[in-house]
């Protein structure tokens, strides 16, 4: 296996198609396809399915996309490092982003990027903390924003800011008076899919009290679950900042959970084995400042969605 070889099977999984691939990447189909069938060959297993349509991935292919993207990046940190030390002022930056916070964060960064190094290539991408860990350790992205990231010593970590859960309400609900932790079962949730930080800390919490969650619905996206409690399908336990995401619209009413707190710590986390060099250090110090500014303290985003019930 060569890195030309790695570079033609990641793009034409991503893409999923040899053709579309092939102009990409400026090379001739049957060229394409046969350094594809040298990867299998070699491997000695089949990598993709081909369809109509294009190609599908086999769980083989599944996972040399995995290991080829991280490959991949750690070339380029490799070429970008040594860029770095002789002076160059460009290079990539791949940040991965937790759902709950692209929304707020994604253009502020972008901005910020553009205006103080506008050479630099960014790459913005979005997913559920636990993956954000594996494409992080793989090297796929160069940091990460997750919720209480567990220990490894293959990541450090920096904790940016803690905040403190409430307890999402639809129209209706006028009360604004504390949840006590041992009450939360009383609210039917519309709560993420495990694996998922904040789903975890609500069943080990409640777990220490003898309790469980009354789940309503398994929903990932903060968005859905926002228009669901607005239409009266349940509650949610979310940051008081997912919960002001709301349109006014929705009358939301947020709740702080009490006896104990819930809360979560938002870290930028990079990988222990990763280079350090300018454009790391400098991109982790704007990732950095952009979540300070804009992430809203728990107070103020508690009195905001009060608000948003007009």
């Amino acid at each position: 296996m060569d890195l030309k070889q790695l570079e033609y099977f990641v793009r034409v999984a991503e893409i999923g198609s040899i053709t579309r691939a092939a102009v990409l990447l400026h090379v001739a189909q049957p060229a394409l396809s046969r350094q594809i069938a040298q990867l299998e060959s070699e491997l000695k297993v089949q990598l993709l399915t081909r369809n109509g349509r294009g190609v599908v991935l086999t769980n083989e292919g599944k996972r040399l996309l995995d290991h080829g993207r991280g490959i991949l990046r750690q070339v380029e940190l490799a070429a970008e490092d040594v860029s770095a030390r002789q002076g160059a002022s460009g290079g990539r930056i791949a940040i991965g982003i937790p759902a709950s916070v692209a929304s707020s964060l994604t253009v502020p960064l972008i901005e910020t990027f553009r205006g103080e190094w506008p050479n630099v290539e960014v790459s913005v991408l979005q997913g559920r903390s636990s993956a954000l860990l594996e494409w992080l350790v793989s090297g796929r992205i160069d940091m990460a924003l997750l919720y209480d990231p567990p220990y490894s010593p293959l990541v450090t970590s920096t904790a940016l800011l803690t905040e403190k859960l409430v307890l999402i309400e639809g129209p209706g609900k006028q009360s604004r008076q504390p949840v006590e932790l041992a009450s939360l079962p009383d609210y039917p949730l519309i709560i993420p899919n495990r694996p998922n930080t904040m789903r975890l800390l609500i069943e080990t919490q409640l777990a220490r009290l003898g309790l469980k969650p009354t789940i309503a619905f398994e929903v990932d996206n903060v968005p859905n679950i926002l228009e669901l409690i607005a239409k009266g399908y349940g509650s949610a336990v979310l940051s008081p900042r997912a919960g002001a995401s709301a349109p006014a619209s929705f009358g939301l009413n947020a709740r702080q959970i009490v006896k104990p707190d819930l809360a979560i710590c938002l870290s930028l986390c990079t990988s222990s084995r990763a280079p350090r060099n300018p454009l790391r250090e400098r991109s982790m110090a704007i990732v950095e400042g952009v979540s300070r500014r804009i992430i809203t303290p728990a107070g103020k985003a508690v009195r905001r969605v009060a608000r948003l019930k007009g």
